[in-house]
């Protein structure tokens, strides 16, 4: 559950603590890395939007939990942010590297509630509801309306940070989900690959081997039913999650009731209850890179790590379209940053965000993570030509396929109420219209107490 921050900071006044006071809260926080050292502190404020680079000064702070690997790290501190500062030496930016969950919700509402904010914020594929109902981050129209690359980006990644009709980031991080296979598998054994619910259950069946009670290869991933594979089956199969205002949950209806049953009868096919898992891949190989997994809905990360680790499998991973059932459709999360509300500088980080959104360094990031560019103009440029990341594939995703994971305040109570339905319904426990309902139920309380007042 997301860390409830201190003090509300509607109620808040004129913020007060200077730039050194900030430092001191990141520092007793213990993830800064104070990058450019040298050259003097600015003023609180800083020369007005558009000013030429070398009047601007402040420090600048950045919370960010999508730099999780050294080589991330390396380049934001080593290429990014200096090539930032060339132009500007009185500015300084302080990097506050946070893992999702926990430890980032703590730093981040620390900070708020020091009243020293920062000046540029992460945010996760389902935050942006949040953040604007907690005046956390603030509206970008006015900058965006000015700023002509907004529109290379891809429709679908902007839907992500959106309410109410304001935008409050820009995207960073594709994480587009499709259908995975290992074709080969497919291959041995004769059969096409699937394009619908029914012809992948038959497929998994027949591609899923025991050795008595122990599995060794299974023919669809039994990975756990969460709210991330909950979406994509209830709208394949004509449902919807909310109601078009967001206030009401909807996916215990018939056709959510229904595809939950479908795909937890395929699991409990694949992999019953008892049945002993295929050994573990080796370290940094996924399952369908071992080949004991022949499909599973899933990102660029299993392919990321084939070239990194396993590369003579990559000739049989193959991205496909979501399956289909009554439509072709599939979640995809949508990471991004925004201005922190708390920002003494705003014009300065957004000159910073403009600068890490440049294409040659969109490119890098995303390359780093596997994943694809948000703007539209980079598909073909890059590693997004690289053949080995099958990048043609996964923008087909973003622009025919998909739809944001739906947006919703308080969300880690509303993933917990779905997340904790469907692990009851995959032992047993429940049947899916009594999980669906218990958990429908326990969103339409989370969302009442979220929207009062709004």
């Amino acid at each position: 559950m997301v860390n409830p921050i201190s003090s509300d900071i509607r109620k808040q006044g004129p913020l007060t603590a200077e730039i050194a006071s900030r430092r001191r809260v990141i520092a007793g926080l213990g993830g800064a890395a104070l990058l450019a050292a040298c050259g003097p502190t600015g003023a609180p404020g800083s020369a007005p939007e558009g000013a030429p680079a070398s009047t601007q000064s402040g420090e600048l702070t950045w919370i960010i939990a999508d730099a999780h690997t050294q080589a991330l790290k390396d380049w934001f501190e080593q290429t990014l942010i200096p090539g930032f500062r060339k132009d500007r030496p009185n500015v300084k930016v302080s990097m506050l590297y946070a893992s999702w969950g926990n430890d980032f919700d703590t730093k981040r509402d620390t900070l708020y509630a020091a009243g020293t904010g920062p000046d540029i914020v992460q945010s996760g594929a389902v935050m942006v509801v949040m953040y604007a109902l907690k005046k956390m981050t603030i509206p970008l129209d006015d900058r965006l309306r000015r700023w002509k690359d907004w529109a290379d980006y891809y429709p679908v990644t902007q839907a992500t940070m959106r309410f109410q009709e304001k935008q409050y980031g820009v995207p960073a991080r594709v994480d587009a989900r499709a259908m995975l296979y290992r074709q080969d598998l497919f291959q041995r054994q004769g059969l096409r690959l699937p394009e619908t619910w029914d012809e992948m259950r038959t497929a998994a069946l027949a591609l899923t081997r025991r050795e008595g009670d122990q599995l060794v290869q299974l023919g669809y991933s039994p990975t756990t039913i969460n709210n991330q594979r909950l979406f994509p089956i209830v709208w394949q199969n004509g449902g919807e999650v909310l109601t078009p205002d967001g206030r009401k949950p909807v996916f215990n209806s018939p056709e959510g009731v229904d595809a939950l049953r479908y795909w937890n009868d395929l699991l409990n096919a694949v992999a019953p209850a008892g049945s002993k898992p295929p050994p573990a891949p080796p370290s940094g190989a996924s399952a369908l890179a071992a080949g004991t997994v022949a499909a599973e809905l899933t990102g660029g990360r299993p392919i990321a790590d084939a070239i990194a680790a396993t590369p003579e499998v990559l000739p049989h991973l193959v991205v496909r379209p979501p399956l289909r059932q009554r439509r072709a459709v599939i979640n995809v999360f949508n990471n991004w940053y925004g201005l922190g509300s708390q920002s003494k500088t705003p014009d300065l980080a957004w000159d910073l965000l403009q600068h890490f959104n440049r294409p040659e360094h969109l490119l890098h990031f995303a390359s780093l993570h596997g994943a694809p560019v948000p703007r539209k103009s980079l598909r073909e440029t890059g590693f997004m030509a690289d053949p080995r990341y099958q990048m043609k594939a996964w923008t087909e995703m973003l622009e025919k396929y998909a739809r944001p994971q739906p947006l919703v305040p308080s969300y880690a109570d509303c993933w917990k109420a779905v997340d904790g339905a469907l692990a009851d319904v995959r032992t047993g426990k429940w049947n899916p219209k009594q999980a669906l309902d218990d958990a429908a139920r326990q969103w339409q309380l989370i969302l009442d107490e979220a929207y009062r007042g709004a």
